[in-house]
């Protein structure tokens, strides 16, 4: 690492740029702070993967923190630092916790609900849900070019795949969908299409709406991208 770069130990980037740090979500000493459409990732000085990272991204501004006050990198002055509350994790900054839809106040009377239920169409595979351990295994067998018409979204030990030729792990969760990913063999009930069940859900355009037996989810668009070897390598450990 850079001497000059040492006393690095958080940056702003875009909002829009989160999905870029994915390979640092199991980092313990990586954290969010949301500021606006620019939130702050800290790290500890010296985490030169984090500082490799975040200079990847476009637009990523350094500051450095010397007796307690903040500067930006290559100046003199002191400046604002992050808003002065708890970091978020940076893997549960890319994806939330599960979707809870809060409770109607007394007086209000449930007209319907949201649950699985069995479906006897068939559907096309275009999101399936596997471990990093089962996907490295595979990755080390096929293309390159078929490994990049995949997209991927990671959180601990799973990954959220994404395209239409997916592989066919044993230990894999399969689902349909666009915008609204649904298990095999399993409808949405009320069936309001993708569009008016995520108006009614109030589910963003950037986000993706999951539904599993156990709950459901929400994770940002921005938290995919292409799946490479060189990024699996990395998230197990091994070098690239």
């Amino acid at each position: 690492m850079d001497a000059i770069l040492r006393e690095v130990s958080c940056a702003r980037i875009p909002a829009s740029s989160l999905g870029a740090l994915a390979a640092l979500r199991a980092s313990p000493d990586v954290g969010v702070v949301q500021d606006g459409d620019r939130p702050w990732i800290l790290f500890r000085e010296g985490n030169e993967r984090a500082l490799i990272a975040v200079l990847a991204v476009p637009g990523a501004e350094l500051y450095e923190r010397r007796e307690g006050r903040f500067r930006r990198h290559g100046s003199r002055l002191p400046c604002a630092g992050p808003p002065p509350v708890e970091a978020l994790p940076l893997h549960r900054a890319l994806v939330p916790e599960p979707l809870a839809i809060p409770a109607l106040e007394p007086g209000f009377e449930a007209r319907a609900k949201v649950e699985l239920v069995r479906a006897s169409a068939r559907r096309e595979t275009s999101a399936a849900l596997c471990s990093l351990p089962e996907l490295a295994r595979w990755a080390e067998k096929v293309s390159s070019i078929r490994l990049s018409a995949i997209r991927a979204a990671r959180a601990g030990e799973r990954l959220l795949l994404l395209g239409e030729k997916l592989p066919g792990l044993p230990c894999c969760e399969r689902f349909h969908g666009d915008r609204v990913l649904v298990p095999l063999g399993f409808r949405v009930e009320p069936d309001l299409g993708e569009r008016a069940l995520r108006e009614a859900l109030g589910i963003a355009e950037d986000e993706l709406l999951i539904f599993r037996a156990d709950g459901s989810e929400i994770v940002p668009l921005a938290a995919f991208a292409p799946l490479t070897r060189g990024a699996i390598r990395l998230a197990l450990g091994a070098p690239r």
